[in-house]
């Protein structure tokens, strides 16, 4: 019964509401699930996002990085625009953890992500 609690717990607290960005982009953060299984794609809160060669894949601190360093089971921001097959991300930025409201101010990317609308 505790491990229900528990996995209910981090099920709430790992779902994080999508924001729309600028020209029909969302914006969201989460946990990764899985990079592995279905080629081209990757499972972040169990939501399948689309990537291609073109992905730009940062740190938290904009400094480049590869496919090859996202990880299951870290946290990640992901910038997308939505097609027919679903969520295509655009950017991903990896992030030391989950990124509360009130810690955005540390991360300039997320506003300017954000507030490009």
């Amino acid at each position: 019964m505790l491990n229900f609690l528990i996995a209910g717990l981090l099920l709430l607290l790992s779902h994080q509401p999508a924001l729309a960005g600028s020209d029909d982009t969302v914006t969201f953060q989460g946990i990764v699930n899985s990079t592995e299984g279905i080629p081209g794609h990757l499972i972040i809160n169990e939501r399948k996002v689309l990537l291609d060669e073109r992905v730009e894949v940062r740190d938290h601190k904009e400094k480049d990085k590869s496919l090859s360093d996202i990880k299951n089971g870290k946290w990640i921001y992901v910038v997308s625009k939505e097609t027919l097959s679903g969520p295509n991300a655009i950017r991903v930025y990896l992030l030391p953890g989950n990124v509360k409201h009130g810690e955005k101010h540390k991360y300039p990317f997320m506003h300017k992500e954000e507030d490009d609308d």
